[in-house]
C-alpha cells in the first residue's frame, strides 16, 4: 500500500492526493491521479510490504509526467 502526498514548501503536506496499493511483480505501475496538480515538493509513503516479517520497500525508478500546457 502507498500513499502519495504533495507540498508547495516541503514543510505542509496535508491529505494524500493518491492511495492504493501495487500488484506484486516487477511490471511498470502506473499512479493516477484523480485531477493534474501543480506543486513543487512530491513524497511517495510506503504502507505496507508485500512480506510482514520484511517491512521494507524499495523503488528502483520514479518518473513524473508533466502536463503541457
Amino acid at each position: 500500500d502507498y500513499a502519495v502526498y504533495i507540498s508547495a514548501d516541503g514543510k505542509n503536506w496535508g491529505e494524500p492526493v493518491a492511495k492504493g496499493a501495487f500488484k506484486r511483480g516487477s511490471e511498470l505501475q502506473s499512479i493516477k491521479f484523480a485531477q493534474p496538480v501543480e506543486t513543487k515538493f512530491l513524497k511517495l509513503v510506503a504502507l505496507s510490504s508485500f512480506n510482514a516479517a520484511a517491512p521494507f520497500a524499495s523503488l528502483a525508478e520514479l518518473d513524473i509526467i508533466q502536463e503541457t500546457k
